[in-house]
């Protein structure tokens, strides 16, 4: 989660005196922290199902979650959105991937989009 807080850091988003599971360096623990985070205390907007292709708003700076056995397991991981759209690709560490399919992920497929609205 480092590297997608960082990611998000970068862009603007200060997680620094919110409610969200931060460590002292100021980025995310977890992915479900992340999300949650994303969605409640900034609002993003969330879609997410099994084998979900990305809506066509998603767009570059935007999140996926990868959930193992449905869209509520903490079995987790998370991208950056690099490339908007219908054929999105994500970017993301653990593996180090860059501009991937993001159907990548051959054992979580659900896959929770966070879109950032503003």
């Amino acid at each position: 989660m480092n590297f997608i807080s960082q990611c998000l850091i970068e862009g603007g988003l200060n997680f620094n005196g919110t409610s969200c599971n931060v460590r002292s360096c100021g980025v995310i623990t977890g992915a479900n922290s992340l999300g949650k985070c994303l969605r409640n205390h900034f609002k993003w907007k969330r879609e997410c199902g099994k084998d979900l292709p990305p809506p066509a708003y998603i767009q570059k700076g935007d999140v996926i979650i990868y959930h193992q056995d449905s869209c509520e397991s903490d079995i987790t991981h998370a991208m950056i959105v690099t490339v908007g759209g219908k054929n999105a690709m994500v970017t993301g560490h653990s593996p180090h991937v860059r501009n991937i399919k993001y159907a990548n992920n051959k054992k979580k497929h659900y896959y929770e989009w966070i879109h950032f609205e503003g």
